[in-house]
């Protein structure tokens, strides 16, 4: 395996590895209901290979198979229109490396 492929495997990786543990270490709010079917009708084999970002109660929230994977702490009032627009109806994203891209461009 050459050096670059190596090294995009470790990026994907450790990816990963912090939104999982972003996941897990972010406190959740009891009272907002986060659940996929909450968030928007949006197909649900839409994010069967990937990830699907949305905008729940004014944040940017990350699912994978239908369930919570991240809320983050973007506000999507701040967000272009396009963007907030995309977020209403739901982005896919493909994989990992789309998902950071998408999280980096909207600010995280």
């Amino acid at each position: 395996m050459n050096k670059h492929r190596l090294t995009l495997l470790l990026t994907a990786c450790v990816t990963a590895l912090n939104l999982t543990l972003a996941a897990a270490l972010t406190p959740q709010a009891e009272s907002a209901d986060l659940s996929y079917a909450a968030a928007a009708p949006v197909d649900a084999e839409a994010d069967s290979d990937g990830y699907l970002l949305l905008a729940v109660d004014g944040k940017v929230c990350v699912y994978q198979d239908g369930a919570l994977l991240m809320r983050t702490e973007i506000d999507v009032s701040l967000l272009p229109a396009a963007d907030r627009a995309d977020l209403a109806a739901g982005i896919c994203a493909a994989d990992a490396f789309a998902l950071a891209a998408y999280l980096e461009d909207f600010g995280a």
